[in-house]
């Protein structure tokens, strides 16, 4: 199966944005369960040019990575808020329940509906997979940029620990290198007196 490289570019584009917004005070954690709001995508708009659509998507990254999945209720709140969204053009279509119940037959009503649910569930299972790769993706590059940090930045005792060896090192190479010098200076010593008393 090839996959499709506009989904690739999408979730490329999501990692992107989802990391810039994680830095924006609208989605801060504590906000998310709230639901998506006006201000989450006005900041997203002006501070980072995300359309409505695009803020909407950060937003629902980001709360799905505050979600417990194995919390049942905590789960089906995220799932109802997410369907609501891929509901909205069915309702903007002129398709909303009243109007259906009043063009419809029970029976073909029924038939619309199951179809409805069943469409909105692949919509998003789809989603859902793809919001988990970009946290994946998210998760990695965080744990790789923390262990750079802390490679990179040592306490000051290992700092002074390290440097202690360095000089210590330092020492060992010099006095090695007079030895040899010394060595190589007796050497020339001894050769330069043997040819003498050889002359005499």
């Amino acid at each position: 199966l090839v996959e499709d490289p506009s989904e690739n570019f999408q979730r490329l584009r999501d990692f992107v944005d989802v990391r810039n917004c994680m830095k924006l005070s609208s989605y801060k954690r504590e906000n998310l369960s709230s639901g998506f709001c006006e201000k989450m995508s006005t900041e997203a708009r002006t501070k980072l040019k995300l359309s409505k659509r695009q803020a909407r998507r950060c937003y629902e990254i980001l709360r799905l990575k505050s979600v417990n999945i194995h919390d049942e209720d905590e789960f089906r709140a995220y799932r109802l808020d997410v369907k609501k969204r891929l509901n909205l053009p069915f309702h903007r279509s002129g398709k909303s329940l009243p109007k259906l119940c009043l063009m419809l037959n029970p029976k073909k009503l029924q038939s619309v509906l199951e179809r409805r649910y069943l469409h909105l569930d692949i919509q998003f299972q789809m989603l859902y997979e793809n919001y988990k790769l970009v946290l994946s993706r998210l998760k990695r590059k965080v744990s790789s940029s923390s262990t750079l940090s802390s490679s990179s930045s040592s306490s000051p005792l290992e700092s002074a620990k390290k440097k202690k060896r360095r000089k210590k090192c330092t020492a060992e190479q010099k006095e090695s290198r007079q030895h040899k010098e010394r060595r190589n200076n007796t050497h020339k010593h001894h050769k330069h007196k043997h040819k003498h008393n050889k002359t005499k």
